[in-house]
């Protein structure tokens, strides 16, 4: 275990890329769009949409601020425009400084259990929303929006990369482990079987405020749309938008 840690940090420290070191950030500085998949319009026009009706955007990420060149954009940026390093108190007095509000209303959206959504609903108590892509390996169709980028950003010969290698998609079932979302086990001897929430959907329903499989699949909603959100007075299946995921849809059908 103490090699593998090394190994992680030596590839993905922070330090790493201004050095030029390991293997993983000199690829991406060579070839971006093998790593990188650009912002859909969709998203991009949901943005500029919610800037308009006065929403104020915070971007959060976990990467080091010298994966960023500076460019004369960024002079332009309100002050203060670069936030680094830093923590939740911190973080939620700019909040409160750039929307003027004493006890301003939060929306975090963010794909990690770890760095977004425990810390996000713990300690901020902001309405949280995670981005669970697992969701599209269960039944649930990518949106027209995330499909037509898809198609912009890859070439038609790179199209079907996982099949022609024999690798899965990332969002698809493992046939190890199973659902992400509902862990089936033998009990009574070997013939009955047993449906249990794993703890990855567990956290979900605990951290999180809702889940979507991708931000495209909103993006063409009112931003005053009202979604269902999780409870647990409702169905494990509330909170799940386009749709839940089918290993969870059949666990209800199941119990009911």
């Amino acid at each position: 275990m103490p090699d593998t840690h090394r190994i992680i940090i030596y590839a993905h420290g922070k330090l790493s890329l201004g050095a030029d070191a390991g293997t993983y950030f000199p690829s991406v500085k060579r070839d971006p769009g093998r790593y990188l998949q650009p912002c859909s319009d969709s998203v991009k026009s949901w943005l500029r949409s919610m800037k308009s009706a006065g929403k104020v955007l915070i971007l959060i990420t976990s990467s080091h601020m010298n994966d960023v060149e500076e460019s004369e954009g960024l002079p332009s940026l309100d002050k203060p425009g670069w936030y680094s390093q830093g923590n939740w108190p911190h973080l939620h007095e700019l909040v409160k400084t750039m929307t003027g509000k004493p006890e301003p209303k939060v929306v975090y959206f963010g794909d990690s259990m770890r760095s977004d959504m425990f810390p996000a609903s713990s300690f901020g108590k902001w309405e949280t929303v995670m981005i669970v892509e697992e969701m599209e390996g269960e039944g649930v169709p990518k949106s027209d929006a995330a499909v037509s980028n898809e198609a912009q950003v890859e070439p038609l010969e790179k199209k079907g990369k996982f099949e022609e290698q024999g690798m899965k998609s990332p969002s698809d079932a493992s046939n190890q482990w199973g659902s992400y979302f509902v862990d089936v086990s033998q009990s009574g001897g070997g013939d009955e079987e047993s449906q249990k929430l794993t703890w990855c959907c567990h956290s979900i329903h605990k951290y999180s405020t809702m889940a979507i499989p991708s931000v495209e699949h909103i993006a063409d909603l009112p931003l005053d749309y009202k979604f269902p959100r999780f409870s647990p007075d409702k169905p494990c299946t509330t909170g799940y938008y386009p749709r839940p995921p089918d290993s969870l849809l059949k666990r209800c059908e199941s119990l009911s």
